[in-house]
């Protein structure tokens, strides 16, 4: 969708196009799920940014995801640090490794999803309850609003 590729997007989303008309095939899909979309590059940039940051203050290990590698603090006394997330007014060096440019996040045939770099904090302080059975674990956690969990239980793991 941020590369205007809309035929491939319905690809992807197996959506059924009449009259080769992608726009409005995607006008299909709710709003909330396109602009999760979107929401996913963001969290992805975001999360190699805040990697490169880390490598840079102090000691701190890596784990492996999908998406490569990622860097987490060995200490949790951290400072506060906080990253803009890439939008149509932010622009990123990582955006060009991503065969984009802020001007992406604008997006013509669909305003609504058109997103602004918005500020967040990188790291946040939680209480974490969990219990563990044979079926498994479950985690008890809140986070503020922007926060990302997939982060969170991804340095416990």
């Amino acid at each position: 969708i941020l590369k205007r590729d809309f035929e491939n997007a319905c690809k992807l989303a197996k959506i059924e196009v009449k009259n080769n008309d992608y726009v409005n095939a995607l006008n299909k899909i709710p709003k909330k799920t396109l602009l999760f979309y979107i929401h996913s590059v963001q969290a992805l940039i975001f999360n190699k940014e805040l990697s490169e940051k880390i490598k840079g203050v102090g000691k701190y290990y890596l784990k492996e995801y999908s998406k490569g590698e990622l860097a987490f603090l060995e200490d949790k006394n951290y400072q506060s640090l906080n990253i803009k997330l890439v939008g149509f007014d932010v622009d990123s060096g990582l955006l060009k490794e991503f065969g984009l440019t802020s001007r992406d996040f604008i997006i013509k045939q669909f305003p609504e999803l058109s997103v602004e770099g918005i500020e967040r904090e990188c790291f946040v302080k939680t209480e974490l309850t969990y219990t563990q059975d044979q079926e498994g674990m479950t985690l008890e956690f809140i986070l503020p609003k922007g926060s990302y969990a997939t982060m969170m239980i991804k340095s416990l793991f």
